[in-house]
């Protein structure tokens, strides 16, 4: 004991206080930084558990004898943390998310194609990059070169007592707040989502957390459907058709028809599902099989047989369509089906969320590695996505994307999604410059040229493609497809990034040109649906879209996802508005159900937006959502009904608040139980 006492009177007492420092001003910086508040959560939950770390850290530092090596060493350590918070601080500001080191590990690499976004972010984060290299400095300057001061046996336990206490308080107010899921207690010691992480807790407890728990298996919360009176919706026959869709129909004619519901009653997957004894997997069937299943209506199967080409479009939002300068982009999102209350929320994992919704209907998981990159790694059985369900059709299906074929590693989920994947690298020729290397980003217009023969002749067909002509970053210079169309926007009286975010985008309005034309050449226009939505909002673009709308949005959860959803085919005459509120997760049950195509409205999480359905648009987790009734952000509190003047029961924001947050563990439960391989067993016992 009197040598650790005397080993701990020549600790540093300089490095200590620094240690002790640093830690809570790099968590204090960024609060202000992306968060622009502290609020009591920094004093109780991320102040205590840094204070500890820096305490920790100014202790290891007196470990090793005084000397150049272990100055190094530490000085290493402190730059690498430097690097850490500055790292979170510019994905952020890129992105619009939170970063999840180990679970996005596997794709480090391609954050280096965003590098000229990178540069511009740090650019614009010039002054908070600078504070933040602050410390780093203070340490060669401060802790190497100032005279050491020795630490007396009353300052050791001092701090040592300090240490413990802080970590105390840490738990202590963890395990006291509320057990609920999204709570602090749940977010730390469940799977949570990363958003809700660094909220809670900062940047390097929540990297922590996300390497311990990152892709942990969720519990399902408790539901029923309530209705805004609080009534109980009746689980085996649904309501009539939603009558937010003008009808072309008489309501009597409406009302005297009988649809059924659309549910594959003779697939027993409970029985081969409990066979297996696996209580995740029960609890996830339980769960689908307790679900409403929605009605058929008068739209279901008037695409019987069509062909199908599904579009996800990088980086589009309603901004970017004008009557006149994108007549073709208008005419499909204003012509037959018109969905007025769309959205695209923007879920953890960048494009490949995006991708994730479109094509299977669930949200991916809110932390973790991304879903769609994970369900082709397992090869998971996605038994409803388009693909699949159009090959077992007969159809010829084809994916197509006009950048490397195995980004986000879609040379694994999606010809795990039943595509014949072809990408640069991979049957896919690129365009290229005069001095032959590839342009960037890629012409859309330009993969209709290369990809079309290859389908073309194949009815019927489904054709995916993911689009990259409308990535950011958005300059003349950095941006070829905004440079190719530069003379278009010359004229608009934007902002640089403005205009060349429009300029691109317009390769997607002659990529629809481009498509439409060949369609209408072949023969087969009329026969041929185009479903398209974006993949997510702008990015770090909000000051960008807000200028272009002529106002500030009014929130953060809202009117910034507000985007538009194509369903066109030109055969179809009827011009349908639909006021119900909608998002990118209910595409695909609502194409099956056009198409006429045999499923279980159980099994999915989005709807058909045609359906009984309640409106419902799943916009965070846990639990802010927008319904036919309410705008809800669970962050606040804040509840606003859709007509001014209606009441709301908590009872009804409580339990949509659970099938929000359910919605957000069904993907990781889906993949890690493998769940529609039992599926597709009980479906080929009732064959």
């Amino acid at each position: 004991m009197r040598k650790l006492l005397n080993r701990i009177r020549d600790f540093d007492l300089t490095a200590i206080i620094f240690f002790v420092a640093f830690f809570p001003f790099m968590e204090l910086l960024f609060r202000f930084a992306v968060v622009h508040s502290l609020g009591i959560n920094f004093f109780i939950f991320i102040l205590p558990m840094m204070l500890f770390v820096g305490l920790l850290m100014g202790v290891l530092f007196n470990l090793p004898e005084r000397g150049k090596v272990r100055n190094i060493i530490f000085g290493v350590i402190v730059v690498f943390f430097t690097i850490f918070y500055l790292v979170h601080l510019i994905y952020y500001s890129v992105f619009n998310t939170y970063w999840a080191p180990f679970s996005m590990m596997g794709l480090a690499g391609q954050a280096f194609d965003f590098w000229d976004m990178i540069i511009d972010n740090i650019l614009r984060n010039l002054v908070w990059v600078i504070l933040f290299l602050l410390p780093a400095i203070f340490y060669f300057v401060i802790v190497i070169f100032t005279e050491k001061q020795d630490v007396t046996k009353g300052k050791a336990m001092l701090g040592a007592g300090i240490g413990i206490l802080m970590l105390g308080i840490f738990f202590t107010a963890v395990n006291a707040s509320n057990t609920g899921v999204g709570s602090r207690y749940d977010s730390f010691y469940n799977a949570g989502d990363i958003d809700s992480k660094m909220k809670y807790f900062g940047p390097l407890t929540a990297t922590i957390l996300d390497g311990v728990n990152g892709n942990k298996v969720g519990n399902l919360v408790v539901e029923s459907d309530v209705t805004e009176t609080g009534d109980t919706a009746d689980n085996t026959e649904a309501g009539g058709e939603t009558d937010n869709i003008n009808e072309s129909e008489s309501e009597s004619e409406t009302k005297a028809k009988e649809y059924g519901l659309n549910i594959m009653s003779d697939v027993d997957v409970t029985s081969v599902v409990e066979a297996t004894g696996n209580t995740g997997l029960i609890d996830l069937n339980n769960y689908f099989t307790s679900q409403t299943a929605t009605k058929q209506n008068k739209y279901t199967g008037i695409f019987e047989g069509y062909n199908l080409i599904y579009v996800t479009a990088e980086g589009f939002s309603k901004w970017a369509v004008d009557e006149k300068r994108t007549p073709t982009l208008y005419k499909m999102i204003h012509s037959g089906f018109e969905f007025n209350n769309y959205y695209t929320p923007l879920y953890y994992g960048s494009t490949s969320a995006g991708e994730w919704v479109d094509l299977t209907g669930y949200i991916p998981n809110p932390g973790g590695s991304p879903s769609m990159v994970v369900s082709g790694q397992k090869g998971t059985n996605l038994y409803f996505c388009p693909g699949k369900v159009f090959g077992r059709l007969g159809y010829s299906v084809y994916g197509f994307h006009n950048n490397s074929y195995t980004y986000y590693e879609r040379h694994l989920s999606h010809p795990n999604m039943g595509y014949k994947w072809v990408g640069t690298g991979s049957g896919y020729e690129p365009e290229t410059n005069a001095y032959g290397n590839d342009i960037w980003p890629q012409s859309d217009s330009h993969m209709v040229d290369v990809t079309f023969d290859m389908y073309a002749d194949q009815q019927p067909f489904h054709a995916y493609y993911m689009t990259v002509s409308g990535h950011a970053g958005y300059s003349f210079a950095g941006n070829s497809m905004s440079s190719r169309h530069a003379d278009l926007v010359a004229d608009l009286p934007y902002s640089e990034e403005a205009k060349a975010y429009i300029a691109c985008q317009y390769e997607l309005e002659l990529f629809l040109q481009n498509l439409e034309r060949r369609l209408e050449e072949k023969g087969i226009a009329d026969k041929t649906v185009i479903v398209l939505s974006a993949d997510h909002i702008p990015y770090n673009n909000r000051a960008m879209c807000e200028e272009i709308a002529g106002h500030s949005f009014n929130d953060d959860l809202f009117e910034w996802y507000e985007s538009n959803l194509i369903i066109y085919c030109p055969s179809f005459k009827e011009h349908v508005p639909v006021d119900k509120y909608c998002q990118s997760i209910d595409i695909l049950p609502t194409v099956l159900n056009l198409f006429g195509v045999e499923y279980d409205s159980r099994f999915i999480s989005g709807h058909d937006i045609f359906s009984d359905a309640e409106g419902l648009v799943a916009i965070t987790y846990p639990g802010s959502f927008i319904t036919d009734k309410a705008f809800y952000n669970a962050e606040t509190g804040v509840l606003t009904p859709v007509k001014e003047g209606d009441s709301v029961s908590d009872e009804y924001i409580q339990n949509t608040k659970r099938k929000v947050t359910n919605m957000f563990q069904i993907a990781n439960m889906v993949i890690t139980y493998n769940y529609f391989n039992y599926f597709e067993q009980a479906v080929g016992s009732s064959q």
